[in-house]
């Protein structure tokens, strides 16, 4: 603000003229770049870079990105950075590469390779020129898997990974039905897959009060097909009193003609409590009677063939008489792909184009309608071209497109077979965004960036919160040849705070870079790191918010480590009392707390609106005290002074910095 002395002739200071002012500068409200320089309030900041403006007197430096973590090899890029934080508590960075090829890296553990070269499509150029084909997106399934959908261009591009195990189109899925716990289990029984065209999978049981209580896939497999329904066999671990019965199905005219048994199992002594069920094969009705003889199935009679069957179902014995244990385990889905994805409800949602996809109840790879899982698509003018981001907060499903945002309640199933509805309603027909890495949870709102500005979702309502930098955000384009803005929430000074990697055009130097927008909630402020960032990411754990980022090469921590690089803040051009009113700038002061002891440098540029800046160097060790004062003689005139301060402190809390005018002048009209 700008404090000037009363009227008359106030005791005589030494160094400064008689008639002189203060221009203040220390309330820090944070930037604004909408409005001219000379026309901002007395407590904004014109342009503030690698500062944060905490509040009155508190305008401390940010930290700068840590050392690389991963570095891609064999001149391969990272295309993209997701997040897994599993049930054992390690955060896992999953880093999509430019090959199709899938790393980790293992916060605090170490990297491996989760997925070889060609198991993704790589869409490129990665950048505005085509939103909706340009990254992968994940979600995770509680701490059990990571799930990634692609916008593949085969149609099989959704994948899971449990930090063991990667599932895609072709293998089993990790979910495995029990349909019998089974009873009197010793040991561990032998389990293997039988039905279908796939091969080697294996499988681990976990035995709870001789109960099987859990199956974990250890291999999912090769080589199944679309419509294999894969059931598992247990033999021992009590014995040979209790194995299960397989076999398979003999077509004619895609109906089951009749059953081979190849193993009649043991434990089967009632044949009028022994069911068996046709699974997969693409088609219904096929229905068959057992035969039993010396506790094992001997014969299958079929009472109706079905029809529709495009490959042999499998015949699943079940008896709840006998003590083994049955089960069956979905083959992952063919011909799923999708923009992005988002757990709600106890369901995947998948946002593929104009439609939305969603799984049956408590699965997130079961898309068969006969078990409740559904899709619907956009018939509303106010949804352009897709959906961007589905996103789940405040006990909703908000479904972001590029140009308008919905959201899903009321989800119920219902029936036999169960049909899933629920209510879709609009919040905006208008704001929307294409970008969908921009869109970030922040306490009770949903954050996003789209061409026009950055705007908040609060429940049904949504709202601009990016006017204060217009000028700036405004500054560049996003298209071909920059980066697809991302974005991530950070806590630093203990605020969290939405970062917003972007491309603008740089006030202060007139050069283009891709720079940190943050917000606090209340104030802007901007933010550099050393990397030249592609794209960034958040990671939370035990509520402790962070970001990270890439530079296509390497993968960072953000504001992790204190470093020289130049904080610069910038005030406004003060015309008080008057612009027609020249000034004559004769002394600038600064009042610093240092916070960590380095050596660095405070320059202060005298601004006006008449002469070329007139620059202040000061080296200062900036180890020597806890508090420091700068004091030093300028000359600068205008009818609009002001200040731009910039420093290499590692680590400082700019305080407040004054200049001294003297007003003995009235401009010329």
């Amino acid at each position: 603000m700008a404090d000037f002395a009363p009227p008359g002739q106030p005791p005589q200071t030494p160094g400064v003229p008689e008639n002189f002012s203060l221009i203040i500068f220390d309330g820090f409200e944070g930037l604004n770049t909408k409005s001219s320089r000379p026309a901002i309030q007395d407590r904004e900041i014109s342009w503030c870079d690698n500062f944060m403006p905490i509040g009155k007197s508190n305008l401390r430096t940010i930290p700068d990105a840590g050392a690389a973590i991963y570095t891609a090899s064999g001149g391969r890029t990272i295309v993209h950075c997701s997040v897994f934080t599993p049930q054992s508590g390690i955060t896992y960075i999953l880093i999509f590469l430019s090959d199709g090829a899938i790393d980790y890296y293992a916060v605090g553990v170490g990297q491996g390779n989760l997925a070889l070269a060609g198991t993704y499509t790589v869409h490129t150029p990665i950048d505005g020129s085509n939103p909706i084909k340009a990254r992968p997106s994940m979600t995770q399934w509680g701490g059990n898997y990571a799930i990634i959908v692609n916008p593949e261009t085969t149609g099989n591009g959704l994948f899971m990974w449990d930090t063991t195990s990667l599932y895609k189109s072709g293998t089993l899925g990790p979910d495995v039905t029990f349909h019998q716990s089974g009873a009197n289990y010793s040991s561990a029984p032998t389990i293997t897959a039988y039905g279908g065209s796939g091969t080697g999978a294996t499988f681990s049981p976990i035995i709870q009060n001789g109960s099987i209580t859990k199956i974990n896939v250890t291999n999912p497999g090769t080589g199944y097909g679309q419509y294999d329904a894969p059931v598992l066999k247990f033999s021992g671990g009590h014995g040979t009193a209790f194995d299960s019965a397989t076999g398979h199905c003999v077509m004619s005219n895609n109906s089951v003609q009749s059953v081979t048994i190849d193993s009649g199992g043991a434990g089967y002594n009632n044949a009028a409590s022994v069911s068996v069920q046709f699974i997969g094969g693409g088609g219904t009705g096929a229905t068959a009677t057992v035969s039993i003889s010396g506790g094992a199935v001997t014969s299958v009679t079929i009472t109706a063939g079905g029809f529709g069957y495009i490959s042999a179902p499998t015949p699943f014995f079940l008896d709840p008489n006998n003590q083994v244990a049955a089960a069956t385990v979905d083959i992952m889905p063919f011909g799923v792909s999708g923009n992005n994805a988002e757990t709600y409800f106890s369901r995947l949602w998948i946002a593929n184009g104009n439609r939305g996809l969603f799984t049956a109840a408590g699965t997130a790879g079961d898309f068969n309608i006969a078990d409740g899982a559904g899709a619907f698509q956009s018939t509303d003018a106010f949804l352009r071209i897709f959906y961007s981001s589905f996103k789940q907060s405040n006990g909703f499903l908000y479904l972001i497109g590029d140009s308008s945002v919905n959201y899903i309640s009321g989800v119920q199933t219902a029936g036999s077979p169960p049909i899933t509805t629920f209510s879709n309603l609009n919040v905006d027909p208008q704001i929307g965004t294409p970008w969908k890495d921009t869109v970030q949870v922040f306490s009770r709102a949903i954050i996003l960036a789209n061409p026009i500005g950055v705007f908040a979702l609060y429940g049904g309502s949504i709202e601009k919160i990016s006017t204060a930098i217009d000028t700036t955000y405004a500054s560049a384009t996003v298209g071909s040849g920059t980066i697809l803005p991302s974005a991530a929430v950070a806590t630093l000074y203990s605020i969290p705070c939405y970062c917003l990697l972007y491309p603008i055009i740089d006030p202060i130097t007139n050069t283009s870079r891709n720079a940190l927008l943050m917000w606090d909630g209340k104030r802007w402020f901007t933010a550099s790191q050393t990397p030249n960032l592609k794209e960034i990411f958040p990671i939370e754990w035990e509520s402790e918010l962070t970001a990270w980022g890439h530079d296509g090469t390497s993968v960072y921590q953000l504001f992790a480590a204190n470093s020289n690089r130049t904080k610069t803040v910038q005030s406004k051009l003060w015309d008080s009392p008057s612009y027609v009113t020249g000034k004559s700038a004769v002394r600038v002061s600064t009042l610093s707390q240092i916070n960590s002891g380095n050596v660095g440098n405070i320059s202060i540029s005298i601004d006006s609106n008449r002469y070329t800046p007139q620059i202040i160097n000061e080296p200062i060790n900036l180890g020597a005290t806890n508090f420091l004062t700068t004091s030093s003689r300028c000359n600068q005139y205008g009818e609009l002074i002001g200040m731009t301060i910039t420093t290499t402190a590692p680590d400082m809390t700019l305080l407040s910095a004054t200049i001294v005018a003297e007003q003995p002048y009235e401009t010329e009209i």
